[in-house]
């Protein structure tokens, strides 16, 4: 095995070097990897090993895929996500590149495509041939289909010219193999459901075994043209591809079509790459500049849609609810739903660039249990996941209790938004499922009971937010409440960091120290509206939350204020938590650098309880502000629980 730099370098040349002649490619590499045989056949075949992973790299004229007969690359796009998508602009675009090589010309490279070795049952190989190898392709669909399009219009066009008829039997071998006592296969095969089209373009067999002869026929099943508009779009595409090749060979006419036949096999490359995983396998499509758009979840929804569901109708009605539940609830929040609870199901914590890892083995450990299925898993643990979430970040989540002893599901979101602390959303998605769980019940008692953990789960937020633990610590504590909710509870020496970081933090210093404490400002402002009997802020107003330095962080040189603080003083106290309030930013706008006078002016109309009943101090000095602070404190260890 080659060192796994050796071939990660190797791959990039032979990508960057794909327009030029084979031999140069080869001669930029050392020699010594290679046997003399690939500078004879222009093919690589170089693998690499790290851990577990491999990469298998064959650089292969057209002739050695598409071999009469051969079965030795067979494809499957039925697990794909995505459909085929090629119009007449992009085939027009690879039969001008084909039917434009000489004798002259170097060869043309259509790039890498990206396939994973298919498992195949004994049973399907006893019927195939147990030497043939089917490829699931990730990257190189549009081309491969389109390749087979073109080889088919070859043939159909060779089958009408009298002294073609041996070449059209052999082209017709290259995209439909037969092999004597074993069953048909088609070079490749895509979704059952959208795959009529292009199976009988393949075979020229009908869904009855009668041999069609003439696909554009009258008595074609494809006919009439006019019924095409009918058809699913990927449908559409494949018969105005293959009409358009149809169309071009004719009018090439025998001669030149036979050269190019001869040149396709010979002067066309495609670099087969092949990953022993997937997560290798979106890395090298997402190294080529290609799936930009395709996420993580992406793949676990071809995992969960595909290869967990036997039944095609199935398949394609998940896909349609999953597609509809990423419009509703966005694809971000799908995928971090997804994340979260996979994390908490496993007990293990997500690592940087392995998320189709954890879904993989988050998806392999739910199917292993009783009459699991994708259908199942959709909709038991995906779909409540992503709505939940979403339910969640909109604050449209309706729990039971209405005073101040209720949690804060706003605090839990914007704290759990702060890096510290964002292990914590794994428990508050699972409680959040719960508690909608023990709704549809109608288990009040239930629900208050999850409330209760909820509320002792602000303090969790809190303590990881303010003491920035190691992300391992932070994640260990978080699956201990999960597995047994004595985690929930934290120690004397946990609490008291807690207090003195809420005593002596500068929060207003820093724009991250800012958003934690503004975080913690609405939280105990909520407390006192509800305290009172009031109703929790608006959400519109949260949106517009600025944090307001009651001692103005430009004071220097006003005399209101520096007749009251020393350097040193306001050096000590103006980021402090007892000289912070929340305003809305028009009012901040406002008020400036003004006097304690005009401010407290101002204060005196804020929504905020702790922002107003800073407008019935007479002056803002060093002990007003140190009775204040104090004051926020103890507010603070009552309402998070702290002792």
């Amino acid at each position: 095995m080659l060192p796994f730099q050796t071939i990660a370098t190797m791959h990039f040349i032979l990508m960057r070097c794909a327009s030029q002649n084979a031999n140069k490619i080869v001669r930029t590499l050392s020699p010594s990897i290679f046997s003399s045989s690939l500078y004879m056949d222009r093919s690589l075949s170089i693998s690499a090993k790290k851990d577990d992973s491999s990469l298998d790299t064959r650089r292969l004229p057209l002739g050695n895929i598409f071999q009469n007969g051969s079965r030795d690359y067979l494809f499957s796009t039925s697990k794909n996500i995505r459909d085929y998508e090629w119009t007449v602009d992009e085939a027009e675009e690879l039969f001008e590149s084909i039917s434009s090589l000489d004798d002259n010309s170097d060869p043309l490279e259509l790039g890498a495509i990206t396939v994973m070795e298919a498992l195949m049952s004994e049973d399907l190989l006893k019927k195939i041939g147990k030497n043939s190898k089917f490829l699931d392709v990730h990257d190189g669909q549009q081309r491969l289909i389109s390749l087979c399009l073109l080889l088919a219009a070859i043939r159909d066009n060779m089958e009408k010219w009298p002294d073609c008829s041996e070449e059209a039997i052999e082209v017709a071998g290259t995209i439909y193999p037969k092999k004597i006592r074993l069953d048909p296969v088609l070079r490749i095969n895509v979704r059952e459901k959208h795959a009529k089209s292009l199976r009988l373009i393949l075979s020229k067999v009908d869904p009855n075994g009668e041999v069609v002869s003439d696909l554009l026929g009258k008595k074609s099943p494809l006919m009439p043209m006019k019924m095409w508009k009918n058809l699913p779009q990927c449908e559409q595409r494949v018969l105005e591809v293959y009409r358009y090749f149809l169309e071009r060979i004719k009018d090439l006419g025998e001669e030149k079509t036979l050269d190019l036949k001869d040149r396709f096999e010979a002067q066309v490359y495609l670099l087969v790459c092949i990953p022993s995983d997937t997560k290798m396998a979106r890395n090298i499509v997402m190294g080529q500049g290609k799936g930009k758009n395709i996420e993580p979840v992406d793949s676990f929804k071809g995992l969960v849609c595909f290869n967990s569901i036997q039944d095609e109708n199935t398949q394609d009605k998940i896909l349609h609810q999953w597609n509809k539940l990423s419009d509703e609830v966005g694809r971000n929040v799908l995928q971090e739903a997804c994340l979260l609870v996979a994390q908490g199901e496993l007990g293990k914590a997500l690592r940087k660039n392995c998320e189709v890892d954890i879904f993989e083995e988050y998806l392999d450990k739910s199917m292993g249990k009783k009459n699991a299925d994708g259908k199942h898993f959709f909709e038991n643990k995906v779909e409540p996941a992503a709505k939940t979430l979403k339910e969640f970040y909109d604050g449209s989540i309706q729990l039971v209790g209405k005073d101040e002893k209720t949690p804060s599901l706003s605090f839990l979101q914007s704290a759990t938004n702060i890096a510290t602390a964002k292990e914590v959303k794994i428990v508050v998605l699972d409680f959040l499922l719960k508690h909608k769980e023990l709704g549809k019940l109608h288990d009040v008692l239930g629900q208050s009971t999850i409330e209760d953990q909820l509320k002792q789960l602000e303090c969790i937020a809190l303590w990881s937010m303010l003491t920035k633990p190691k992300p391992k610590v932070r994640f260990e504590k978080c699956i201990n409440i999960l597995s047994s909710k004595h985690g929930l509870v934290l120690s004397t020496e946990e609490n008291e960091a807690i207090l003195e970081i809420l005593n002596t933090a500068e929060f207003g210093a820093k724009p991250g120290e800012i958003k934690k404490v503004k975080s913690i400002l609405q939280r105990l402002n909520e407390y006192c509206l509800l305290s009172h009997h009031q109703n929790r802020m608006e959400p519109v107003l949260q949106s517009m939350l600025h944090l307001e330095h009651i001692l103005p962080q430009n004071h220097a040189g006003v005399e209101s204020w520096t007749i009251n603080w020393t350097p040193k003083e306001s050096s000590e106290w103006l980021h402090r938590l007892g000289n912070l309030v929340l305003l809305n930013q028009k009012k901040n706008a406002t008020i400036g650098n003004s006097s304690f006078k005009v401010k407290a002016q101002h204060f005196s109309s804020s929504p905020y309880p702790l922002t107003n009943q800073i407008s019935k101090h007479a002056e803002w000095n060093l002990s007003s502000l140190t009775e204040n602070h104090n004051a926020i404190i103890e507010l603070a260890t009552k309402v998070f629980c702290l002792f």
